[in-house]
């Protein structure tokens, strides 16, 4: 859980609904969904519901978005055409330049983290703001 790196394509608009907020939704198709679900043995678990998966893209995802995923996912940045430009967006979101290399490195970032002596770091893309260990 926090917030992760999808590939998206350029222009993508992550879908809302009818009071305009977005939908969560798995990074993975309806159908992909339920291909792993029979694979799996189709039994052991509800079949997916398409609600909950994002449409089949009609173009090459080669860009790049933001999203929590505390839920299924919802967007929580503009599409980017490079990683660069998602760095230096973040830095310009009060993210420290420290915090915004390593969640564009890892693609990832966890919802906090504990830090011996420290405690508890940040939220999200805020948590991978910690210092250096020593020794």
């Amino acid at each position: 859980m926090g917030r992760e790196i999808r590939r998206v394509p350029a222009g993508w608009e992550h879908p809302r609904d009818w009071r305009g907020h977005y939908i969560g939704m798995f990074d993975k198709t309806y159908e992909d969904a339920v291909a792993e679900w029979i694979e799996d043995g189709a039994d052991d678990e509800e079949k997916p519901g398409r609600e909950w998966y994002r449409p089949a893209f009609t173009a090459e995802a080669t860009h790049y978005q933001i999203y929590e995923t505390v839920s299924e996912g919802t967007s929580t940045s503009p599409v980017f055409a490079s990683l660069d430009e998602m760095e230096a967006w973040l830095i310009s979101e009060g993210f420290s330049a420290v915090a915004a290399a390593r969640f564009v490195k890892d693609g990832w970032a966890p919802s906090f983290i504990m830090i011996p002596k420290h405690g508890v770091s940040g939220l999200g893309i805020h948590s991978l703001d910690f210092p250096p260990q020593e020794g």
